[in-house]
């Protein structure tokens, strides 16, 4: 058995957008802002843009709880997403394929505390890659 789990915290870039599948579930793709541990050589953090996507009931919750720089941690898999480009060029994406989500006391939205969504590991598995924003 491999593991693949991963936990993320960061600030959304931008409000969240769900959309329908073909398949009639709801999702939604964003990324999260993440700071890096170092500053550079500037002495400025980068910041690394992780991109998300939740299902269902996680991407309801995050719609309704979390707005653009709210900040997030989230929970789940690594997927990997091959796709082709405007130009037909074939690309690859990494994306944290969500099953939990936390408030943290950071979170501007005025439910700080540390709040779990309940758990779910159903993806969109029959979404048309043409329905993903995959525009880097």
């Amino acid at each position: 058995m491999a593991l693949n789990y991963i936990t993320v915290q960061g600030k959304l870039t931008k409000d969240i957008e769900l959309k329908t599948a073909s398949n009639g579930k709801t999702f939604t793709i964003f990324s999260i802002a993440v700071q890096r541990n170092y500053k550079n050589q500037q002495g400025k953090y980068d910041a690394d843009f992780i991109d998300c996507i939740a299902s269902e009931k996680i991407a309801e919750h995050i719609a309704k709880f979390f707005h653009k720089g709210s900040e997030i941690i989230v929970c789940g898999e690594l997927q990997t997403r091959m796709y082709d480009d405007q130009n037909g060029q074939k690309r690859k994406s990494v994306l944290v394929n969500i099953n939990k989500t936390y408030f943290t006391s950071g979170t501007n939205n005025g439910n700080a505390g540390h709040t779990e969504t309940p758990a779910t590991t159903e993806t969109p598995a029959t979404t048309e890659t043409a329905e993903l924003p995959f525009e880097q």
